[in-house]
């Protein structure tokens, strides 16, 4: 849906859903390797540790311009929020108040199932997001988003981890993304 659409749907009282594809099951799809960010119920999936990613939650400055900049989380209630649907955890963001944490409710405007989707939507200006760090890293480097409530939201890191079928974590060809991606991490942790 382009941006104008939404905005003339009147998106600030209406909920959205978008879908870009379903999940799978990599054991039933025979998957290789999925990349998995968050923690891992049970499951017969080789676990790799690969290292932690927090989130951001962050605006475009267009969006900014037209509804004004939250100064404090609470306010964060009244404003568009593009959700990632099929984790509940996620539709509340964790801040600071006061000293505690507190986990916010925000309301949901846009659900969907791709955080590249609402990333998208963010970039349009449709509203407020909260991504992991290394999807909106960039787009805050170049000042295409802005980084809202730094000071008191929860980054809430997290394991960063492919899951790989048993046994097949030493076949060369996962081997060899395995070791790729363990390089990749320690690379971009260290020039942090």
């Amino acid at each position: 849906m382009q941006k104008s659409n939404l905005h003339n749907a009147g998106i600030a009282g209406a909920g959205y859903a978008a879908k870009a594809r379903e999940r799978g099951d990599p054991a039933f799809d025979q998957t290789d390797i999925t990349i998995r960010v968050g923690p891992l119920a049970y499951s017969e999936l080789v676990w790799i540790p690969l290292g932690k990613v927090g989130r951001v939650i962050a605006v475009s400055p267009d969006y900014l311009v037209r509804h004004g900049t939250p100064q404090q989380p609470q306010v964060l209630l009244a404003h568009n929020s593009l959700l990632l649907s099929g984790f509940a955890p996620l539709a509340q963001w964790p801040m600071f108040e006061g000293g505690k944490r507190v986990l916010l409710p925000v309301k949901r405007n846009v659900i969907c199932n791709s955080a590249d989707v609402l990333l998208g939507m963010a970039l349009a200006g449709i509203g407020i997001a909260r991504f992991g760090d290394f999807l909106a890293e960039r787009a805050i480097a170049d000042g295409r988003l802005v980084p809202l409530l730094a000071d008191c939201h929860d980054a809430d890191p997290t394991a960063l981890s492919p899951l790989v079928l048993p046994g097949r974590q030493n076949i060369p060809r996962p081997r060899a993304l395995i070791d790729f991606l363990k390089l990749a991490c320690q690379t971009s942790a260290a020039s942090t």
